[in-house]
């Protein structure tokens, strides 16, 4: 029998990436956005499935789990986009029944709509139940990893009576606690990272992409904060000992704190740590929010909006 080998904790396996397995509410709430998406589809979305239906003949459209009507499964251009996206990244020829111009339109469609599965719209409120139960606690570990990371600098600095040590904290080589930790998932675990920060504009992530969440400390004293070689726009009115950047793909993001909302993409670890509070359950909190609040065949308030109106109504 095949042997299971984890790489990294079983808990952290489950946190990577919106895992509706583990959240009954996460799963309806996924649905709700699927029906409602489906329920008022672009027009330009029935046009490619008719196309391809009429090139390739309905079970050749469900191999790529394109079903037909107006659910979920007739308007999900996703896995018809992740074909294509992945042949033209390894450099193969499309098939007969595609061009470059299907690839872009699946490429941007595609991205709309897992953006409507997450944010429904720019809906506040929805935006902040999917990151919690999505990616929250995913974050909340990030958060927490770093303060440890910090805990044992300062103890491994006071035991050791440390001085004129380097600015980063990673030129420390005998700490127990890990100096970089590596995750791998999917596009489906970095985009709800991008929703999560307010980062996710409707491109799909490029194959490799990344993020990366860097810990600074700087040992200087606040007279020279201001002069921050690492940091020429750290916002320096107050003085802190560890600073957090983040980057996408390589670059610097701007995160939805103070120092962030002042275009400083060097940010306190305690303004980090406050904005990762507010997007990251705890294991009661996860628990009791996950807890399914939708009957089976009974349809929510966002559904019967929905069917008002396809019906020519208003909401």
């Amino acid at each position: 029998h095949p042997v299971r080998i984890n790489t990294v904790h079983t808990f952290v396996e489950t946190i990577v990436g919106t895992n509706t397995k583990a959240c009954p509410r996460l799963y309806e709430l996924f649905n709700d956005a699927k029906r409602l998406y489906a329920a008022n589809a672009p027009s330009e979305v029935t046009r490619i499935r008719l196309e391809l239906e009429a090139k390739l003949g309905k079970e050749a459209c469900y191999a790529l789990n394109l079903g037909y009507g107006k659910h979920w499964a007739g308007t999900n251009i996703i896995p018809t986009h992740d074909v294509l996206k992945c042949l033209l990244t390894h450099g193969a020829e499309l098939p007969a029944w595609a061009d470059a111009q299907l690839a872009a339109d699946t490429h941007r469609i595609a991205g709309t709509q897992i953006a409507y599965l997450m944010q429904r719209a720019g809906d506040g409120a929805t935006i902040e139940k999917m990151t919690r139960l999505g990616i929250g606690r995913f974050l909340g570990h990030i958060s927490d990893s770093m303060c440890d990371r910090v805990r044992e600098y300062e103890r491994e600095k006071s035991q050791n009576h440390l001085k004129n040590n380097n600015n980063n904290i990673n030129n420390n080589n005998n700490m127990p606690c890990p100096q970089m930790l590596l995750y791998s998932g999917h596009d489906t675990s970095v985009m709800p990272v991008l929703v999560a920060y307010r980062l996710y504009n409707g491109d799909w992530p490029q194959y490799c992409s990344s993020i990366a969440w860097e810990l600074y400390a700087d040992t200087r004293s606040p007279a020279t904060t201001s002069d921050l070689t690492f940091s020429s726009d750290f916002n320096s009115k107050e003085h802190e000992k560890y600073v957090v950047r983040v980057l996408y793909n390589f670059s610097p993001v701007k995160l939805q704190t103070e120092s962030g909302k002042m275009g400083h993409s060097f940010i306190p670890l305690s303004e980090f740590k406050q904005l990762s509070k507010t997007l990251a359950p705890d294991e009661a909190e996860f628990e009791r929010e996950c807890a399914p609040v939708t009957r089976k065949g009974t349809a929510t308030r966002d559904e019967k909006n929905a069917r008002i109106k396809m019906d020519g109504g208003k909401f």
